[in-house]
């Protein structure tokens, strides 16, 4: 599926929730340009109810200012087919819940410094998104 009139090709689903799915997908420029990055979309079901656009739509204007090592960057926002989207930084590798799994797999439990270590730098996140004050909020 290509959006943003052809510049944003969806390559897979990587994740589904309650209210969105999340793909990876191609952004594509001019000279040949090409980024892989991961596109957030509001479900379908949800996308015609203003208050969970409005949601979506304050979501993604709050995470497009947050600058965190541990928080993906929101690099634009928009609407296609009256579904929101967000284009967000992709980072490749495990996330938490597969790391877990195939340590669940494998038999094994992951190590007690990893986890603390894990758990520090989702802290170190959630700390800074919930102390965070916008431009125009700060004193």
């Amino acid at each position: 599926m290509e959006i943003m009139n052809g510049r944003l090709s969806i390559l897979e689903q990587i994740g589904r929730g309650g209210m969105a799915e999340v793909f990876r997908a191609k952004l594509k420029g001019i000279g040949g340009f090409e980024k892989i990055v991961a596109v957030k979309r509001i479900l379908p079901s949800f996308a015609r109810d203003p208050a969970f656009r409005d949601q979506f739509l304050a979501e993604a204007k709050l995470s497009a200012q947050l600058t965190h090592p541990n928080i993906v960057s929101v690099f634009e926002v928009g609407i296609e087919n009256e579904t929101p989207f967000m284009i967000l930084e992709w980072i490749d590798g495990f996330n938490l819940k597969e790391l877990m799994n195939h340590h669940c797999d494998e038999g094994k439990q992951i190590s007690i410094p990893v986890a603390c270590e894990i758990a520090i730098q989702i802290a170190r996140a959630l700390q800074y998104a919930h102390s965070f004050l916008s431009p125009e909020n700060k004193q």
